[in-house]
């Protein structure tokens, strides 16, 4: 019944509200209407003016028809003379004027008044007869559906209530606990239906609650145990429906929990990857458990491998239910071992180049030095001649290319000297054209006057052609490489302006350049955008250690889309003069008379060392390997040998080998190793002052000077 006397109490507020609410909206309605009246009645100003009486009358009388407008007149303001229709209402009244103007010579001059009066009594009564009906229809409704909700909740919640609190009492015994126990007092007696029910709920809640506390325990305990885990945790349903990831399944593959739920495990691989894992799903409905490795696809599109723990489930039928996989992140395990892969791939390509360059180099060796005896034995107008130095030149270029060879097998020692970089960038120009391949366009702009540097020539090479390989890589579709070499004056705060001195390598491509990220770690060892098995990750930290060990700096700048530049900063060496090369054409006048064995696997090496040395006067002999080095030196005048000159690397018994057994027959004999490996000079430095080294291929000048050095050491 409250719910009654409340309903009527609200409805009486509503009602009265609407009926204020009409009464505005009834008199607002009013105004307007006088004001259109008003309008109409502004028509009179010249009927006023001429005071034509018959025709003011006329449209007052019309006005006066207007409903609700009880009273409308005019007064004239110089005569005051009045016209009128209709009466003045009794009650309170609604009144409205409106002026009367006239233009008199060009100026507006108010000659009357209108005024119009409505009746409000008329209104009250409406609103008040629409409200009271309202009223007593609001008043119906609310007796209908009072008698309609006792007639309802008589039927279905009294009568229900009884029911309840028959099986509230039966129920009491199954709710209290163990007699003695706490909490084992039944109801008291005197509770009616309702309490009854009220007791039981209670009690009810109250083991519900310690019932939920526990098992909100037991799930605190058990997600701190999962999701604080080092695998990942993945439930998938018998339609291979995700159920449950934990936070490090997640990130492991760069989404979110929720946005794994519900998506099948497929969604997460390519079409290799799905084949494989319908097979293990197939296994897992026959019950097997396994572990493998895996690959899954992340959110960015990267690979993510993993090893996959898998076990299945089955409800209480027997029927294949689901898997739980605990999985283990080893993407960087298996990035690891590609790049030992390609490590080992690398070392066996190195070997094979720095193998190659080795016998290259003898060959050059033997050319070198047929060519330099060629242009020594024909005159200087001989068009022979002209030959044999283009032969001369050729063999030089090769033995470039051997450096590089031997510079990747990482076979050749840093032996820096004085250098221009210009004359490396065109040496090297021919080269880098046909590396980059015809749709990338070469520009090089050398600098005028540039400073000398002193580097390895074979790791400045290096250097160049690594930055030139990772532009073209770059400028798939074609672009523009440009090499510049510039002067870099010390700051003016500096001191010491000569040391402060560098010179600039740049090397630019229109590429598609790189992101932030990339920059961070472009010199890290192995680290590489390139797809699997197109990239090592060691040539731009192989520059950047090259570059390091000259004592020089590499900045770089790049934007996606904008290409990228690589700025290689030397040291401007202290001697600002390049040091004359040695002539190829003239052998040193100094000669010999001194016995030269010559000890290397390869003949035409051989003949190139002796016939310079016969030529200058010395007694050579030549042996293939070591037992024959010993038969020569038995078989040398008064078993004597001044120099030796043998290869590092020999069939059976190696070079530093053979020098201990001859040194044990000759004392101090004087050796002058020869080698393509220049990286293993090092190795000579047990033998002492009087052992030096020569690098393949050499000229005959070359030889002959570092052999009259060493008998006259």
């Amino acid at each position: 019944m409250l719910v009654v006397g409340v309903s009527a109490l609200v409805t009486l507020l509503l009602t009265a509200l609407q009926v204020l609410l009409d009464y505005r909206d009834l008199r607002r309605n009013l105004e307007k209407q006088l004001d259109d009246v008003g309008l109409h009645a502004q028509a009179l100003e010249g009927s006023v003016w001429d005071f034509d009486e018959r025709q003011v009358q006329r449209v007052l009388d019309g006005l006066v028809l207007v409903p609700e407008v009880a009273l409308v007149q005019v007064t004239a303001s110089d005569t005051g003379q009045r016209w009128s229709a209709g009466r003045l209402p009794a009650g309170e009244t609604l009144t409205r004027g409106y002026p009367l103007r006239h233009a008199d010579g060009g100026q507006l001059r108010e000659i009357g008044r209108v005024e119009v009066v409505a009746a409000l009594a008329p209104l009250r009564d409406q609103v008040v007869l629409s409200g009271a009906w309202a009223l007593l229809s609001n008043a119906l409704r609310i007796a209908l559906v009072a008698v309609f909700m006792v007639f309802l909740i008589r039927r279905l919640v009294t009568s229900r209530l009884e029911q309840l609190a028959g099986q509230v009492r039966a129920l009491v015994p199954r709710l209290l606990p163990a007699q003695g126990a706490p909490g084992a007092e039944p109801p008291p007696p005197e509770l009616d239906e309702l309490g009854e029910v009220e007791w039981a709920l209670r009690r009810a809640t109250d083991d519900l609650g310690r019932a939920v506390g526990a098992l909100r325990e037991s799930e605190a305990r058990y997600r701190r145990i999962v999701e604080t885990a080092n695998e990942g945790v993945w439930l998938i349903d018998a339609e291979n429906r995700t159920t449950f990831v934990n936070q490090r399944m997640a990130r492991m593959l760069g989404y979110t929990p929720e946005e794994m739920l519900g998506r099948a495990l497929f969604d997460f691989m390519d079409e290799e990857a799905r084949a494989a894992a319908a097979a293990a799903v197939e296994r897992r409905r026959k019950g097997v458990v396994e572990q493998h490795d895996f690959r899954f696809s992340r959110k960015d599109g990267s690979d993510a491998w993993v090893l996959i723990d898998t076990t299945p489930f089955f409800d209480e039928q027997g029927a294949y239910a689901g898997a739980l996989g605990m999985v283990t992140d080893v993407t960087e395990r298996r990035r690891l071992e590609e790049q030992f892969r390609q490590a080992q791939k690398l070392e066996a390509v190195a070997r094979l180049a720095a193998g190659v360059a080795h016998d290259f180099n003898n060959l050059l060796t033997a050319m070198l030095g047929a060519a330099g005896a060629l242009v020594e034995g024909l005159p200087s107008g001989d068009p022979r001649r002209e030959d044999a130095l283009e032969i001369q030149a050729a063999a030089q270029r090769a033995a470039l290319l051997t450096r590089q060879l031997l510079a990747f097998g990482r076979r050749q020692a840093a032996q820096p000297r004085v250098l221009d970089l210009n004359e490396v960038v065109w040496a090297m120009e021919r080269m880098l054209r046909r590396l980059i391949g015809e749709e990338i366009e070469l520009l090089t702009h050398p600098a005028t006057g540039l400073w000398p540097v002193r580097a390895d020539p074979g790791q400045v090479e290096q250097v160049i052609v690594n930055l030139a390989v990772n532009a073209r890589d770059a400028m798939t579709s074609g672009g523009r490489l440009t090499i510049e070499t510039a002067n870099v004056e010390p700051a003016a705060a500096a001191s010491g302006a000569q040391a402060a001195r560098r010179v600039r390598l740049s090397v630019r491509d229109t590429g598609c350049g790189m992101v932030p990220e990339v920059l961070e770690h472009l010199f890290e060892p192995f680290f590489t955008t390139k797809e699997a098995g197109k990239g090592t990750g060691l040539g731009l930290s192989t520059v950047h250690g090259i570059v390091k060990q000259c004592g020089g700096d590499i900045e770089v700048r790049s934007e996606p889309g904008k290409g990228t530049e690589f700025e290689v900063f030397l040291p401007a060496a202290g001697d600002t003069t390049q040091p004359a090369a040695e002539g190829p054409g003239r052998l040193p006048a100094t000669r010999g008379t001194e016995t030269v064995l010559v000890l290397d696997d390869e003949p035409l090496v051989r003949s190139a060392v002796g016939r310079p040395l016969r030529a200058l006067g010395y007694r050579v002999l030549e042996a293939g390997d070591g037992e024959e080095a010993l038969r020569a030196l038995a078989d040398a005048p008064g078993r004597r040998v001044d120099l030796l000159v043998t290869d590092l690397v020999l069939p059976g018994v190696g070079g530093p080998e053979v020098v201990a057994s001859l040194r044990d027959l000759l004392p101090g004999l004087p050796v002058l190793f020869v080698s393509g490996y220049s990286d293993r000079a090092l190795e000579l430095e047990r033998f002492g002052p009087r052992a030096g080294f020569l690098a393949k291929p050499f000229a005959s000048a070359e030889l002959t000077r570092k052999v009259r050095e060493l008998l006259d050491a």
